[in-house]
């Protein structure tokens, strides 16, 4: 499941002190710039074409460094690409495929000192998840129901820029593009439907290709 993406990528900055009497040390940090639920408390994780902005705190013997007089140099997978005095943050695109990481390394020099220290920013795929409100994807008979589909990590800036479509069981719904299905359901005890398979389309309106699919099936109770 995508899901795991929650516990499997949460990647820190790791300080490596030039020397040991030096005192000093990095900390690197980045934000991926694409949709995540507002209550989503995780990481937030870049997708293809996802912007990312890196950014680097110096700390020595226990002070934040003033950047403004620190030469920092960035680098992207082993190609240098951000140098200069105060330059302690940039911005650059996921430009690898879902299931790799792009390898962000940052030199900070003042005089004679130099301090390194390099990160994993992970790409991934984006995907949905069907939200219901109610446990153990049970549904109560012959009641209004509605459930909805959430996106995570599409490289857009607002639900709006996404495009969504449902289908139930082999009937497509009609939900003029809204990440909410509501639909009635009967009472299994009278010959209706005792499950609904329920499919959520997830398209982004800038990328056409990028379109995922989720499915869940859905008990109604007796």
């Amino acid at each position: 499941m995508k899901k795991t993406y929650f516990l499997l990528f949460l990647f820190f900055a790791i300080p490596f002190a030039a020397g040991a009497d030096t005192g000093s040390s990095l900390f690197v940090t980045w934000k991926a710039n694409n949709l995540f639920p507002s209550n989503f408390q995780g990481k937030a994780l870049p997708s293809p074409g996802t912007s990312i902005d890196v950014s680097v705190e110096m700390a020595k013997n226990g002070i934040i460094a003033d950047p403004a007089k620190t030469l920092f140099t960035w680098a992207v997978d082993g190609r240098n690409v951000v140098e200069g005095i105060g330059k302690n943050r940039f911005t650059f695109s996921a430009e690898k495929n879902a299931d790799n990481a792009h390898f962000v390394r940052v030199t900070a020099e003042t005089g004679s000192e130099s301090v390194n220290s390099s990160i994993n920013v992970p790409v991934v795929t984006p995907f949905s998840v069907i939200e219901t409100p109610f446990p153990f994807n049970s549904i109560p008979k012959n009641a209004r129901v509605s459930i909805r589909a959430v996106p995570y990590f599409f490289n857009v800036s607002s639900l709006q820029d996404l495009l969504f479509g449902w289908q139930m069981n082999d009937f497509k719904a009609n939900t003029k593009q809204d990440n909410v299905l509501s639909f009635d359901v009967g009472d299994p005890n009278r010959n209706t439907a005792k499950e609904v398979d329920i499919t959520s389309y997830t398209q982004n309106s800038l990328k056409d290709y990028e379109i995922m699919i989720t499915r869940k099936t859905l008990t109604i109770s007796p």
